[in-house]
């Protein structure tokens, strides 16, 4: 066995930085799935951020939005809302389909764009920090799309 036994197998990971408290909007660059290092299933939304309250996330910084599904957890309602926002529908028209779908090769959400707000709290059980991430519909016109993006570089 050599230094670099089973590197054929490495995942790498693009994500870890997460949002931190404030304002964002945010584009959908790719929403994945799958099973951790510590073997959580999971959730994930990477998002160029466009426009920002917080200096310690600028613009046109990538942040992870990752849940991790958990039982007795309110993670899959958090990732039903997400995807809701995202595709412009009601929660309950959400079911496995369409979530094994937004995750797809076919990203049918890329380049969408939305509005989070970001906060710290508590958790009830563990007493545990956890950033509560609420998501909007960005109301915004196309022109206003637009110069986001330009402004982040995109």
């Amino acid at each position: 066995m050599g230094l670099f036994t089973g590197i054929n197998d490495a995942k790498y990971s693009e994500g870890g930085i997460y949002f931190l408290d404030g304002n964002y909007v945010v584009q959908i660059e790719d929403l994945k799935s799958g099973t951790s290092r510590q073997k959580v299933d999971y959730f994930a939304a990477e998002c160029r951020i466009l426009q920002s309250t917080n200096p310690a996330r600028p613009i046109g910084t990538l942040v992870t939005f990752w849940v991790g599904i958990k039982p007795d957890t309110p993670a899959l309602a958090d990732i039903r809302r997400f995807l809701a926002v995202a595709g412009d529908c009601d929660d309950n028209d959400v079911d496995d389909a369409a979530a094994e779908m937004s995750v797809s090769d076919e990203q049918p959400f890329r380049g969408v764009v939305l509005r989070a707000a970001a906060t710290t709290i508590t958790t009830a059980k563990k007493k545990l920090p956890f950033t509560k991430v609420v998501w909007e519909k960005f109301e915004g016109t196309e022109g206003d799309v637009a110069a986001l993006r330009k402004a982040a570089g995109l």
